[in-house]
């Protein structure tokens, strides 16, 4: 971890609170008790916390997006990323374009696996990692596979250090439900911080 990560997630450890992560909690519990769930509250406080409303997807594609993701635990897919992302890309948005549901996908699958970490603004501009912009979408997704697997190998390089132990360990007393997630869940939790407090102040955005 170099000095201006370890900067900015010390500081993102100061400021995160237990509203910030309360409905994620929420969200997943209602996961794990699927007999009980009401899938319409759930879709409707998932859209919500994940900015699904704010993409202005279109009542099919968000459709599909909820079905895929009620499924997920019970589906076979080789490979579950490139599959999700091209179901949904066959089903235009709102405004008639197709879109590869970069950010989206990254949330449907880590709901269900805390393993896998999550892609949004506050990811890229953290690690300075965009997926391909142009190309077949087959390409696309090769390369933004293969960002996320970066974010995956830092996330866990991190928590092998004594310096992100000595981050956490206040901040689990403070928020006990963290101490209770997979460390890609509370890399992902500090991450989102950093970006959505704004804690990058006047730095340069200067990662490697």
């Amino acid at each position: 971890m170099n000095s201006l990560h370890l900067e900015l997630l010390r500081n993102a450890t100061d400021v995160l609170r237990e509203k910030d992560v309360k409905t994620y909690f929420s969200l997943r519990e209602g996961l794990r008790n699927p007999a009980h769930l009401d899938r319409s509250f759930f879709s409707r406080k998932f859209a919500s916390y994940y900015g699904l409303n704010r993409a202005h997807l279109g009542s099919p594609l968000t459709t599909k997006f909820f079905e895929l993701l009620f499924n997920f635990p019970n589906a076979n897919y080789a490979e579950p990323y490139g599959d999700l992302l091209k179901q949904l890309y066959d089903i235009p948005r709102q405004k008639g374009d197709r879109v590869l549901c970069f950010s989206f996908v990254t949330k449907l699958i880590a709901i269900h696996d805390e393993s896998k970490p999550l892609y949004d603004r506050h990811v890229r501009d953290f690690f300075g990692l965009m997926p391909p912009a142009i190309g077949s979408v087959d390409f696309r997704i090769v390369g933004f596979l293969a960002n996320l697997a970066a974010i995956q190998k830092c996330y866990a390089d991190w928590t092998k250090g004594a310096d992100f132990h000595g981050l956490t360990a206040p901040l689990f007393q403070r928020i006990p439900d963290l101490s209770n997630c997979h460390s890609s869940r509370v890399c992902d939790f500090l991450v989102w911080t950093v970006g959505s407090k704004n804690l990058w102040g006047q730095k340069e955005k200067n990662i490697v």
